[in-house]
């Protein structure tokens, strides 16, 4: 790409990201909520055409990036500034990473701007690996939060597809399309959908995706899947039997032993 091009996309993205900040920030319920309340639909169209600048600039930003790659001082917790900076993460990731990023590209745009500008700028290599590890579930709950922010703990990017942009695409086919770029699935099976049987018992089980994306992801990622089912869940009886870790919304203790165990040896985590 010539410089003159490259230069003008981050202008853009910069201007973009600066615009989004600024949305974001005035949409916080609180001093340090973990999601806006206001403006969702604004934010999500911002979201959209973000990401499409970042996977054209993804590269480019990574060859000149100084700093893409942030760590919390107290938990150790790394994560990645721009994705960060245009994703729905947690107020305290998202802010900083906002920050940071519109300064680096300030300093992008300095380098640029003194290149010959009919000079080609070859991309460079994502020198990192990067560990995505996809949570297939059903509702909001309170075992996906945790679930999320124990895996950025171990340097692991979850991937959430309600969190992602759809970029004009179904849902079924963001999963898919998704769950492809993933090293590893996670089946949260919690209680969702209560359900009367013959006798009239009531019972439950987790949201229909969630039992169509455990086949997708024995096609995909093959025996790289960890099973989590909360207490109660029931399965239709056509789900074959697997080895599920137990857990409480209130109690997710072992629910971690047994991903951090996986992980291990899936050769993910050391």
């Amino acid at each position: 790409m010539k410089v003159e091009v490259l230069l003008k996309k981050i202008k853009e993205f910069k201007d973009r990201l600066n615009e989004h900040f600024e949305l974001w920030g005035n949409s916080l319920n609180n001093t340090i909520p973990d999601y806006p309340i206001r403006n969702s639909a604004k934010l999500k169209e911002q979201q959209i055409q973000l990401f499409r600048l970042y996977y054209q600039l993804d590269e480019y930003l990574t060859k000149f990036s100084k700093c893409r790659l942030m760590r919390h001082p107290a938990t150790g917790i790394e994560w990645d500034v721009y994705q960060s900076s245009i994703g729905n993460d947690v107020a305290q990731i998202k802010g900083p990473s906002l920050s940071n990023a519109l300064l680096e590209l300030e300093g992008i745009i300095g380098i640029l701007e003194g290149e010959d500008q009919e000079k080609e700028i070859m991309a460079g290599r994502i020198s990192r690996e990067d560990k995505r590890v996809f949570i297939s579930h059903g509702g909001e709950t309170k075992a996906l939060v945790k679930i999320e922010r124990f895996l950025r703990g171990l340097g692991i990017t979850p991937l959430i597809v309600k969190h992602e942009p759809s970029l004009g695409k179904s849902l079924d086919d963001l999963v898919e399309e998704q769950m492809d770029t993933c090293i590893a699935v996670i089946i949260l099976a919690t209680k969702d959908d209560k359900i009367k049987n013959e006798k009239g018992e009531e019972y439950y089980q987790p949201r229909p995706n969630v039992i169509h994306e455990i086949g997708l992801a024995q096609e995909k990622v093959k025996d790289r899947i960890i099973y989590l089912k909360e207490e109660d869940c029931v399965f239709p009886s056509n789900i074959s039997p697997k080895v599920w870790g137990n857990f409480t919304q209130d109690n997710m203790e072992e629910a971690f032993i047994k991903i951090a165990k996986e992980l291990k040896a899936f050769g993910i985590i050391e």
